[in-house]
């Protein structure tokens, strides 16, 4: 794999992960009426602090995985760390969440964006990759 092909990787994760997020949103249709309304119904559950702590997480992990992906993109020598821990942030707050209501279309684009983002978690801790986040080395300057 070239540096090439991984940065590659992480945009089609991001492209991925955002089309999943909002593709219900933008095409309701996909749909039905009934689980629509199970969806509208599992909304009306957040209400108050609960809303306001859950959304803070959410923007919170929002943030951390768009960083860790920029990490990853440009090679940053924090961009592997900060992506596993941007990882796990996001599962906490899915577990708090409680039910998901989503098209075939959506969890189909949210699953493949877990594949790609595995391969691009993964990749920069395997030995021939991981120096594509060392620290780099110094410039020699050059003599006036």
């Amino acid at each position: 794999m070239t540096q090439s092909q991984f940065r590659n990787l992480v945009l089609v994760t991001f492209a991925l992960c955002w089309t999943s997020a909002l593709v219900d949103f933008l095409f309701p249709s996909l749909l039905t009426d009934e689980l629509l309304r199970a969806k509208n119904s599992l909304n009306q559950q957040w209400t108050g602090t609960s809303a306001v702590a859950f959304m803070l997480l959410s923007l919170t992990s929002t943030v951390l995985m768009t960083a860790a992906m920029y990490g990853l993109w440009s090679f940053k020598t924090w961009g592997p760390k900060l992506a596993l821990f941007a990882t796990v942030l996001p599962l906490l707050v899915v577990m708090q969440y409680g039910g998901l209501v989503q098209s075939g279309v959506a969890y189909s684009l949210h699953a493949a964006s877990w594949l790609t983002w595995g391969a691009s978690l993964l990749i920069p801790f395997l030995s021939p990759y991981s120096t594509w986040f060392k620290t780099a080395q110094p410039t020699p300057a050059i003599a006036a």
